[in-house]
Protein backbone atom coordinates (compact mmCIF):
# COMPACT_ATOMS: atom_id res chain seq x y z
CA UNK A 1 0.00 0.00 0.00
CA UNK A 2 1.57 3.20 -1.10
CA UNK A 3 1.26 6.35 0.94
CA UNK A 4 -0.74 9.41 -0.20
CA UNK A 5 1.13 11.82 -2.46
CA UNK A 6 -0.52 15.00 -3.75
CA UNK A 7 1.09 15.88 -7.07
CA UNK A 8 0.54 19.62 -6.57
CA UNK A 9 1.89 19.75 -3.02
CA UNK A 10 4.79 22.04 -3.95
CA UNK A 11 2.39 24.46 -5.63
CA UNK A 12 0.12 24.30 -2.57
CA UNK A 13 3.05 25.08 -0.25
CA UNK A 14 4.12 27.94 -2.53
CA UNK A 15 0.62 29.41 -2.44
CA UNK A 16 0.55 29.05 1.32
CA UNK A 17 3.82 30.97 1.52
CA UNK A 18 2.38 33.65 -0.80
CA UNK A 19 -0.65 33.94 1.49
CA UNK A 20 1.61 34.43 4.52
CA UNK A 21 3.64 37.09 2.69
CA UNK A 22 0.50 38.94 1.58
CA UNK A 23 -0.84 38.77 5.12
CA UNK A 24 2.42 40.24 6.49
CA UNK A 25 2.17 43.05 3.93
CA UNK A 26 -1.40 43.69 5.06
CA UNK A 27 -0.19 44.02 8.64
CA UNK A 28 2.45 46.53 7.49
CA UNK A 29 -0.19 48.55 5.65
CA UNK A 30 -2.36 48.50 8.75
CA UNK A 31 0.56 49.69 10.86
CA UNK A 32 1.24 52.56 8.44
CA UNK A 33 -2.43 53.56 8.53
CA UNK A 34 -2.44 53.45 12.32
CA UNK A 35 0.74 55.57 12.43
CA UNK A 36 -0.90 58.23 10.25
CA UNK A 37 -3.96 58.20 12.50
CA UNK A 38 -1.73 58.65 15.54
CA UNK A 39 0.03 61.58 13.85
CA UNK A 40 -3.37 63.09 13.05
CA UNK A 41 -4.50 62.85 16.65
CA UNK A 42 -1.17 64.31 17.83
CA UNK A 43 -1.60 67.22 15.42
CA UNK A 44 -5.12 67.79 16.70
CA UNK A 45 -3.80 67.71 20.28
CA UNK A 46 -1.14 70.30 19.40
CA UNK A 47 -3.79 72.52 17.80
CA UNK A 48 -5.98 72.31 20.90
CA UNK A 49 -3.01 72.93 23.22
CA UNK A 50 -1.91 76.02 21.29
CA UNK A 51 -5.46 77.40 21.33
CA UNK A 52 -5.73 76.70 25.07
CA UNK A 53 -2.35 78.34 25.73
CA UNK A 54 -3.48 81.44 23.84
CA UNK A 55 -6.73 81.56 25.84
CA UNK A 56 -4.80 81.15 29.08
CA UNK A 57 -2.44 83.98 28.08
CA UNK A 58 -5.40 86.17 27.17
CA UNK A 59 -6.99 85.83 30.61
CA UNK A 60 -8.38 89.06 32.06
CA UNK A 61 -5.65 91.25 33.43
CA UNK A 62 -2.83 89.49 31.57
CA UNK A 63 -1.02 90.76 28.52
CA UNK A 64 -0.50 88.40 25.60
CA UNK A 65 3.17 88.31 24.58
CA UNK A 66 3.78 89.93 21.21
CA UNK A 67 5.94 87.00 20.09
CA UNK A 68 2.98 84.68 20.55
CA UNK A 69 0.74 86.89 18.45
CA UNK A 70 3.27 87.23 15.63
CA UNK A 71 4.06 83.51 15.43
CA UNK A 72 0.45 82.36 15.80
CA UNK A 73 -0.50 82.75 12.10
CA UNK A 74 2.65 80.88 11.00
CA UNK A 75 1.95 78.12 13.54
CA UNK A 76 -1.67 77.76 12.41
CA UNK A 77 -0.52 77.73 8.78
CA UNK A 78 1.94 74.98 9.60
CA UNK A 79 -0.75 72.99 11.39
CA UNK A 80 -3.10 73.40 8.42
CA UNK A 81 -0.44 72.26 5.94
CA UNK A 82 0.42 69.27 8.10
CA UNK A 83 -3.26 68.44 8.45
CA UNK A 84 -3.61 68.48 4.66
CA UNK A 85 -0.50 66.30 4.23
CA UNK A 86 -1.74 63.82 6.82
CA UNK A 87 -5.19 63.72 5.22
CA UNK A 88 -3.57 62.80 1.90
CA UNK A 89 -1.35 60.20 3.57
CA UNK A 90 -4.33 58.71 5.36
CA UNK A 91 -6.30 58.46 2.12
CA UNK A 92 -3.35 56.83 0.33
CA UNK A 93 -2.73 54.46 3.26
CA UNK A 94 -6.41 53.50 3.27
CA UNK A 95 -6.36 52.79 -0.47
CA UNK A 96 -3.16 50.76 -0.08
CA UNK A 97 -4.68 48.83 2.83
CA UNK A 98 -7.79 48.00 0.78
CA UNK A 99 -5.70 46.90 -2.22
CA UNK A 100 -3.58 44.70 0.02
CA UNK A 101 -6.66 43.22 1.66
CA UNK A 102 -7.88 42.24 -1.81
CA UNK A 103 -4.48 40.66 -2.50
CA UNK A 104 -4.77 38.65 0.72
CA UNK A 105 -8.27 37.49 -0.17
CA UNK A 106 -7.13 36.50 -3.67
CA UNK A 107 -4.12 34.59 -2.29
CA UNK A 108 -6.39 32.88 0.26
CA UNK A 109 -8.85 31.82 -2.46
CA UNK A 110 -6.04 30.36 -4.58
CA UNK A 111 -4.57 28.48 -1.61
CA UNK A 112 -7.91 27.18 -0.40
CA UNK A 113 -8.83 25.97 -3.90
CA UNK A 114 -5.72 23.79 -3.96
CA UNK A 115 -6.31 22.73 -0.37
CA UNK A 116 -9.84 21.56 -1.27
CA UNK A 117 -8.44 19.75 -4.30
CA UNK A 118 -5.89 18.04 -2.04
CA UNK A 119 -8.66 17.04 0.37
CA UNK A 120 -10.69 15.50 -2.43
CA UNK A 121 -7.63 13.64 -3.75
CA UNK A 122 -6.85 12.37 -0.26
CA UNK A 123 -10.44 11.21 0.19
CA UNK A 124 -10.30 9.37 -3.14
CA UNK A 125 -7.00 7.78 -2.09
CA UNK A 126 -8.47 6.78 1.28
CA UNK A 127 -11.51 5.20 -0.41
CA UNK A 128 -9.22 3.25 -2.72
CA UNK A 129 -7.14 2.16 0.26
CA UNK A 130 -10.27 1.02 2.09
CA UNK A 131 -11.39 -0.99 -0.96
CA UNK A 132 -7.93 -2.55 -1.23
CA UNK A 133 -7.91 -3.48 2.47
CA UNK A 134 -11.41 -4.91 2.19
CA UNK A 135 -10.43 -7.00 -0.84
CA UNK A 136 -7.36 -8.23 1.03
CA UNK A 137 -9.47 -9.12 4.07
CA UNK A 138 -11.94 -10.98 1.83
CA UNK A 139 -9.09 -12.97 0.25
CA UNK A 140 -7.78 -13.91 3.69
CA UNK A 141 -11.23 -14.94 4.83
CA UNK A 142 -11.83 -17.04 1.74
CA UNK A 143 -8.38 -18.63 2.05
CA UNK A 144 -9.03 -19.63 5.66
CA UNK A 145 -12.51 -20.82 4.85
CA UNK A 146 -11.22 -23.04 2.02
CA UNK A 147 -8.49 -24.44 4.31
CA UNK A 148 -11.05 -25.27 6.99
CA UNK A 149 -13.33 -26.81 4.39
CA UNK A 150 -10.48 -29.10 3.20
CA UNK A 151 -9.54 -30.09 6.74
CA UNK A 152 -13.16 -30.87 7.63
CA UNK A 153 -13.75 -32.95 4.54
Amino acid sequence: MKRFVFPLERVRQYRKMQLEIEHARLEQCGARLAAVQIMESELQRQRLNSDQDLRDDAAPGRAVPTADLTTLPAWRGYLSRMEHVLTERKAESSREFLRQRESVLDARRRYEALDRRRGKAQETWRNGLDREEEAFANELFLGRWKRRAKVSA
